[in-house]
């Protein structure tokens, strides 16, 4: 077959994240979770996108709530929590020209869907903003005898763990970093006098539950929309072989006629089902019969290792195999192959009359997505075939005709 070109692996990435991992990969995803607290990178990119994207509600009215209270810092006479007269200046000044431009720009792009791919940066941002000038405001407010609450910034940084969503490793490295400057000023190391009574070790507890808690909810979000994507693929899922459902079917080959038609590519299907076998299960009993579909499905897996190759239990003892990208002789070899090597399985089966070991028939079509199919009609042509090849004596392929 056509090997995968580089335009063809840049549109993978639209594959549903459900339909690229089985029901056991996503299950062996869940302890990583809760040492790394990371996902395989494509995974990880879609998580971000549903739990961040979610955010932006909460991130507007967290900027919102300081906009109101330091824009209208004016509108309070002497300023919030009585400023004295002499630092009158110097805090609105922070107030209106340091904290309310970062607030603004943060809730704007928290608001606006064009300027929402920069929400995180502004938010964390904003926040680093707000918590260094409360900060300050506290230190030179000490030099006048004036007790500013200084326990405003952890409780935000707090609120940001909790409420924005920012990516967790990253929002606490800079809040960490903003904690640490908060001390550095509240201890007078940058010159301002030391403001030890400031309660650092209860500022730096609050900070330390909020990150512990940013921490829970990220990991609670995590193990959900893992849980979730489980429970999508349960329900593309054959309980009995482990690949596709007729479900699962639909909606992969839907993508693959989308992908192929942007792509100029054709694509094969393979429709098939075993060779006499209510005989099977007559003769030999269903729990044969149904290892007999485990066997078959978890053989089938090897012609369809390609990402937008596919393979699905039909119903009962019909199998379905699309290849993409697959030419009228590649699709001929394929059958071929299958032919031969489900011979080679050696799986007794006495009731047949073409075969003493088990065989299938198979019907198959390559269309052009260019000529309009539909995935309703691309079905019902392969399953003519299929119809013929049973006709013919079965233990043998037909293909149908592709024309418009």
């Amino acid at each position: 077959l056509v090997k995968t070109s580089r335009a063809q692996t840049a549109d993978m990435a639209e594959t549903p994240e459900e339909l690229k991992y089985s029901l056991t990969e996503l299950e062996a995803l869940l302890p990583q979770l809760y040492g790394r607290m990371r996902l395989p990178p494509a995974m990880e990119k879609t998580f971000r996108h549903d739990y961040f994207q979610s955010a932006h509600r909460g991130r507007f009215y967290l900027q919102m709530l300081p906009l109101v209270m330091f824009g209208l810092a004016p509108l309070y006479g002497r300023g919030l929590f009585g400023t004295p007269e002499i630092l009158l200046p110097l805090v609105r000044a922070l107030e209106l020209w340091v904290i309310v431009p970062a607030m603004v720009i943060a809730a704007l792009c928290a608001r606006i869907k064009t300027l929402q791919a920069y929400s995180d940066a502004t938010t964390l941002g904003a926040g680093m903003v707000l918590v260094t000038a409360l900060s300050t405001i506290s230190a030179v407010g000490e030099t006048v005898g004036w007790r500013f609450p200084a326990y405003l910034g952890p409780v935000y940084l707090t609120a940001m763990f909790v409420i924005a969503r920012l990516p967790f490793r990253r929002l606490l490295v800079c809040a960490a970093l903003t904690m640490l400057l908060t001390m550095a000023i509240q201890l007078g190391l940058l010159g301002f006098p030391s403001a030890v009574r400031f309660e650092i070790y209860g500022q730096t507890a609050v900070f330390a539950l909020g990150a512990f808690g940013g921490y829970l909810l990220e990991l609670n979000h995590r193990t959900a929309w893992l849980r979730l994507r489980m429970l999508e693929t349960t329900s593309r899922t054959d309980p009995l072989t482990g690949i596709f459902n007729r479900r699962g079917f639909d909606e992969a080959l839907d993508l693959a006629l989308r992908l192929a038609l942007r792509q100029r590519k054709s694509v094969s299907l393979l429709l098939f089902d075993i060779d006499y076998f209510k005989a099977l299960n007559d003769r030999y009993g269903h729990e044969y019969g149904d290892s007999c579909l485990q066997t078959i499905g978890h053989f089938l897996r090897q012609f369809a290792r390609r990402p937008l190759d596919l393979v699905a239990r039909y119903g009962g003892e019909e199998f379905i195999l699309v290849l993409y990208d697959c030419t009228h002789e590649n699709a001929q070899k394929k059958c071929a192959d299958l032919l031969r090597e489900i011979d080679l399985l050696k799986i007794e089966n006495f009731g047949s009359a073409v075969s003493r070991n088990l065989s299938i028939s198979i019907g198959a079509v390559v269309v052009d997505p260019q000529q309009g199919f539909t995935p309703a009609e691309i079905v019902r042509k392969a399953d003519k075939a299929l119809y013929a090849a049973k006709a013919n004596g079965r233990n043998r392929y037909e293909f149908a005709e592709a024309s418009a």
